[in-house]
């Protein structure tokens, strides 16, 4: 944990618009300010932060080019941003996206290409470097199963009631017929890092 191999020489802060996000990082994080807050109103002053993180949550934001404005506002000339999510024109093989296709449809929507956020960061005088880790293989259907039954990934929750039912009942169909069966996944993480010009 970062906040601990640094010690006393750094001090932490955190935001996040979900109450319960906060509860659960407060328990972890004894001593770390943590604020409710939106990335579109960082709650910062100008050239106040040094490093500044962000995972997979950027397409959770509802105005992304206000937010990039944002991190450019709060950071200090030199400092460095890091940037990790899923790069969903990567992994169209997806087991979220093979039984629940509606997950897709909401990323394509959601998410922004890596290209255009890269360009999007070098507007804003940031020097960029792009990461890519891809794995794809066989995963067995009853560990889909048990996947999409916690429904924790935001591809199936932020879906109706409906259209999660119908992908799950496909899944639950195929554990039914052999709960050993494979289906090929794939999934990519992208991260970027960057730096301000100084």
């Amino acid at each position: 944990m970062q906040s601990k191999a640094f010690g006393a020489a750094t001090t932490w802060r955190g935001l996040d618009a979900s109450d319960a996000m906060l509860e659960l990082a407060r328990a972890k994080l004894p001593g770390v300010e943590l604020v409710r807050g939106r990335a579109e109103e960082l709650p910062y002053e100008a050239a106040q932060l040094d490093y500044l993180s962000n995972n997979f949550a950027f397409h959770h934001f509802e105005d992304k080019s206000r937010a990039l404005d944002e991190v450019r506002r709060v950071l200090a000339p030199g400092a460095r941003v890091r940037m990790a999510n899923i790069d969903p024109w990567r992994m169209q093989k997806w087991w979220g996206y093979q039984f629940f296709p509606e997950g897709w449809l909401e990323d394509e929507k959601r998410f922004w290409t890596t290209d255009l956020l890269a360009y999007e960061l070098e507007q804003r005088d940031f020097q960029v470097h792009v990461q890519v880790a891809y794995d794809s293989g066989p995963m067995s259907i009853a560990e889909v199963w048990a996947e999409a039954e916690r429904r924790d990934a935001s591809q199936l929750a932020i879906l109706s009631d409906a259209q999660y039912r119908r992908g799950f009942e496909r899944v639950s169909r195929m554990r039914e017929v052999d709960p050993g069966q494979c289906v090929r996944s794939e999934l990519a993480i992208v991260t970027i890092s960057a730096e301000l010009s100084s």
